[in-house]
């Protein structure tokens, strides 16, 4: 059976803080049976109306005057700002935060920006796929991920023609997407250019096309391998070769367990099982969930809160209401270094300790402290009608945590400098403001 610190361990590495509703739904269960439990809360959501944006015509923006290209631009930042609002609700109020914690995972490995797709529509689709594969089959999203009108335009693919091929796409797709840096050749960047050559976006509605009159038919030698020059078989080179899976395997190391570099042994088997199973991330995800690099103690506290898992996780923590807060979080995110749908380059959001400067630790802490005095007064508000009103029954978090474990609740680590306390608000803000609350 897992102690309190496992769960809690459990829950911020999967989910978002340390979410009670999650902790509580994991007590009493041992490590396989509390990490399929996660891998089980797999309910998908569907955007509300509002966040559907309009569909692009690149032809129409390509042919319109200056006072139209304005207009789609204020339409574009408008749909985008909504899209932001909408995957902040998901975060703070999903059922199914591990999916979640995935698809913003996806989001990173595969990268498109909103400043260069310009198309909320393409961004919007491309998310929706994350969220539906996000525990799925990682081949399958590869394959998709070549034909994503957003991934093609970020990466240039809809310029890579016979006559004149761009490399941008291939070498991304080796570099950052499967086999990883200094494990192939110019010449197979090369070679895997010209297999996507015709691969585009129709103008016309944002969706995929191939066009055969711009695609080089002819053989070309790649990884050691003599294929038809089609993108489709660079794909299924690519994931024969076991580096691909490796790759895969140090991501999700490195979003779950440490930022210090895993034992080679561990990756190797963690990734051999992953390919046997035809890359089934759910797999790979379980082999680490239970393992005991996963476990150990040594790993506690080792990674730094990215914007959104201290945003999310203190609204999930504290449990405040969303409301209209989805524009602020998004604000603060961005201000923090994490602008959903808008990373900084294709290599994404590097992460790890690059999120904590002496400045934004500051703002970091100021914020969360902004949420603590904003909720604090609410609940005294509730408490004081709460006396004239019998029938409203809140329970809070400060009913539900005793002050003796407040914080093995909220840090993973023992507070650096920590003053006696008898009230649970005054308590919370010296736990927020020690620099462990940064950790998970």
């Amino acid at each position: 059976m897992l102690s309190f610190d496992e769960t809690r361990h459990l829950t911020v590495r999967t989910a978002f803080g340390a979410d009670l509703s999650v902790l509580l739904q994991l007590r009493n269960l041992n490590r396989s049976e509390a990490v399929r439990r996660m891998l089980d809360r797999n309910k998908q959501s569907s955007p509300p109306p509002y966040v559907t944006p309009s569909r692009v015509v690149f032809r129409k923006r390509k042919n319109a005057s200056r006072e139209e290209k304005q207009l789609i631009r204020k339409r574009i930042i408008g749909e985008t700002n909504s899209l932001k609002q909408w995957w902040w609700s998901e975060f703070v109020t999903s059922e199914s935060p591990l999916r979640e914690r995935m698809t913003l995972f996806w989001h990173n490995h595969f990268t498109s920006s909103i400043r260069k797709v310009r198309s909320s529509d393409l961004l919007l689709r491309q998310n929706q796929l994350f969220r539906k594969h996000a525990l799925g089959n990682f081949s399958d999203l590869l394959h998709m991920m070549a034909r994503d009108p957003a991934i093609i335009i970020y990466l240039d693919g809809h310029k890579n023609r016979k006559a004149n091929p761009n490399e941008n796409f291939a070498r991304e797709l080796l570099e950052l997407f499967t086999l990883g840096h200094g494990h192939y050749t110019e010449n197979d960047i090369k070679a895997a250019a010209l297999a996507f050559t015709g691969w585009g976006v129709d103008r016309k509605n944002g969706a995929f096309r191939f066009s055969a009159r711009h695609h080089e038919n002819r053989n070309v030698e790649f990884l050691g391998w003599r294929i038809v020059s089609d993108g489709e078989q660079v794909i299924e080179r690519l994931l024969r070769h076991p580096r691909t899976a490796e790759l895969v395997a140090e991501k999700v190391w490195a979003e779950f367990v440490s930022d210090a570099a895993p034992e080679r042994t561990v990756i190797r088997a963690w990734a051999s099982r992953f390919r046997k199973s035809g890359y089934l991330i759910r797999v790979l995800l379980e082999d680490v969930l239970v393992s005991d690099e996963f476990w150990d103690p040594i790993h506690r506290g080792s990674l730094v809160k990215s914007p959104v898992d201290l945003l999310a996780g203190a609204f999930r923590e504290l449990q405040i209401p969303l409301s209209d807060h989805g524009m602020w979080l998004s604000r603060r995110s961005r201000q923090l270094g994490q602008d959903l749908f808008n990373p900084p380059n294709v290599r994404g959001w590097p992460g790890g300790i690059s999120w904590i400067t002496s400045q934004s630790l500051l703002v970091r802490e100021r914020l969360v402290r902004q949420l603590i005095r904003g909720q604090e007064q609410t609940v005294r508000q509730d408490m004081k009608q709460m006396e004239t009103d019998a029938s409203i029954k809140a329970i809070r978090w400060e009913t539900q945590v005793p002050l003796s474990m407040m914080e093995s609740w909220l840090l993973p680590l023992p507070a650096i400098n920590l003053q006696p306390a008898a009230d649970h608000w005054k308590l919370l803000s010296q736990l927020v403001a020690d620099p462990t609350y940064q950790l998970r």
